[in-house]
Order: structure tokens, then sequence, then C-alpha cells
């Protein structure tokens, strides 16, 4: 698992699972080509945290689209192997309400230490089951650098936890729909 090597010591992490009755490719390709902007719950409980209006739904409509809107919201592609897991990182002040999001490049990621912010590191992993169910995970890891920041993170993630869990659980809902209507 290449979350594991990108972030194997952590302080904070959630984790989230479903099993999606369709092969791995068809569900690969659903998760690749899903407007997650287009989920009402998505879009209020990020306007709500401050980030503004989300805007994964813009773009083009190559197979990377998904992994392009990402980037462009500040997060960087660890790791990618197509049809078995992708790796995104970001960094920042995450208690802050702007979010207090910073550039680090993927190949500094696992070193990034900077004191006063946190790293979060979170996959999509697709596992096939059968040639026609798969099971796909998501699991966000979060390291934070230095005392006082641990604790602003934790009053944090205490307020935001159970909003995260719902997106995470909506994200996967919603490839687990696309892949499940999907023609052959």
């Amino acid at each position: 698992m290449q979350l594991e090597q990108t972030l194997p010591q952590f302080d904070f992490r959630i984790r989230h699972e479903l099993r999606i009755h369709a092969s791995l490719e068809d569900t690969y390709r659903a998760f690749l080509s899903a407007r997650f902007g287009d989920s009402l719950l998505i879009r209020t409980l990020l306007w709500l945290r401050g980030l503004g209006p989300l805007r994964l739904h813009e773009g083009g409509h190559g197979d990377g689209d998904m992994l392009c809107r990402l980037e462009k919201r500040g997060f960087v592609v660890l790791s990618h192997l197509p049809c078995e897991e992708i790796v995104l990182g970001i960094a920042g002040k995450f208690w802050r309400p702007d979010g207090g999001r910073i550039s680090v490049p993927a190949a500094e990621f696992s070193r990034f230490a900077q004191p006063g912010y946190a790293k979060a590191a979170f996959n999509f992993l697709f596992r096939e089951e059968s040639t026609t169910s798969t099971r796909v995970s998501t699991e966000t890891r979060i390291a934070v650098i230095g005392g006082a920041a641990w604790w602003l993170f934790r009053m944090y993630w205490l307020a935001v936890r159970p909003f995260a869990g719902l997106i995470r659980g909506e994200m996967l809902r919603m490839v687990k729909q696309r892949a499940e209507t999907a023609k052959p």
C-alpha cells in the first residue's frame, strides 16, 4: 500500500470502505470521471468549512480530470497506480479558517516537517473481489508537526471529523452509483 510508504507515522486518521458491484476497471473509471462537486452534501460541507464554492466539476472530460481538479485545489498526487491506488497529499494549518495551505512538491512530501503545520495524505484503494465486485476504500492520515500545532489540530479534528466522514462516505457512494449504472 503506497499510503503506508508515504505517511507511515501519523497522529490522526479516518477510513471508509464500500463494496461496489462492478468490475475493477469500471469502478476505477467511475472514480476518475466522478464529479464530487455535483453533490449538494459535499458542496455544502466544504462551503461551511470556508473553502468557498467547490469547483471539482470544472474542466474537460479526460481520464485524469478528477486528479487534475484535485491538484487545482492544492492537492498533490503522491502516487498513482492505475486500478490499484491513488495517493494525494496536502499540507497546511488546517485549523485556520483559510486552511493555511502551502505547496509541498510530491518529491518532498514525505520529508516535509515544518513546525506549526500538518500534512495529510489520503488514498483511494481499489481491490478486485471478483470479476463483478470491487472493494474501494479511502483512508486519510494526518501528521502534525509540533506540540502547539498538535493541540490546535486536535480541537479542529474533534469538530470536523464527523463531517469529513460524511464527505468520504458520499464520495464512495457516488463512485458506487456511477460504476453500478455504467453500461458495459
